[in-house]
């Protein structure tokens, strides 16, 4: 997440409907109170630590360079990873994604198409639909790539990646 422009993408400025994306070049946190359910489905994207705040269940994925913090109150907390589950959500931020317009007057839709595009640029093998959407040219007849079939470098992107000396 080097470009800023990627940051704070989060429910409140992304509606999935039943599900709920993030990503932040800091830290996330999940909570009831702003998500409106005790069960959460979607994805996080964060450079910073991820802290679950009265959540009972998380179904999703969660990629983070911190740590996962799970309080005292989320005992009952479980994450599940299923790619049928993921390939949905990113079909979801695929569609919300294909209805940007830059000439559009609908600033609740235009917010929701943009903040989609701008999720997608995060993953490799989506940075060129995500290009397509800007510009006007993605279709949502294109499907979204087949999660079974992933591969680390799909989602992965190094810039002056140096090993952890310490």
């Amino acid at each position: 997440m080097k470009n800023s422009q990627n940051k704070d993408i989060n429910p409140s400025n992304l509606d999935l409907g039943q599900y709920n994306v993030w990503a932040s070049s800091g830290d996330v946190t999940i909570d009831k109170d702003d998500v409106g359910s005790a069960e959460v489905t979607g994805i996080v994207v964060a450079m910073g630590d991820v802290y679950f705040k009265n959540i009972e269940k998380f179904n999703g994925l969660i990629m983070t360079g911190g740590k996962v913090y799970i309080g005292t109150n989320n005992e009952q907390l479980t994450n599940i990873s299923a790619t049928t589950l993921c390939r949905n959500i990113m079909n979801e931020v695929l569609s919300k994604a294909s209805v940007y317009d830059t000439a559009s007057t609908d600033v609740v839709k235009q917010r929701n198409a943009d903040n989609a595009v701008k999720f997608l640029s995060l993953f490799k093998a989506y940075e060129e639909v995500a290009n397509k959407a800007k510009n006007g040219d993605y279709r949502p007849d294109e499907t979204a790539r087949n999660v079974t079939s992933i591969d680390y470098s799909d989602v992965i992107k190094y810039n002056n990646w140096m090993r952890n000396v310490d």
